[in-house]
């Protein structure tokens, strides 16, 4: 987030902030699946005693993350590209 914004605790905060947006939304609303807790919060809710596979939100947190990580490396790049030099 440091990357896409101009300070680093701007980006923080905004990581703050989803965060605690989606601890205060309710599991069956429909923004949560597009959020990066979910999945965690749905396998923690198989081990308290729901019914279900946790493959389905293994995958979502994996994929999550991939696609977070996919991003990193997309404003990384962006970011830090070498020009050459002009004489």
């Amino acid at each position: 987030m440091a990357a896409l914004l101009p300070r680093e605790l701007e980006g923080m905060l905004t990581i703050i902030g989803v965060v605690g947006i989606e601890l205060s939304l309710p599991a069956g609303a429909a923004l949560a699946p597009f959020l990066p807790l979910y999945g965690s919060i749905k396998i923690l809710a198989l081990a308290s005693g729901d019914e279900g596979s946790p493959a389905p939100w293994l995958l979502h947190g994996f994929g999550y993350a991939a696609a977070l990580f996919a991003l990193a490396v997309l404003v990384w790049t962006r970011r830090v590209r070498l020009r050459r030099p002009t004489v």
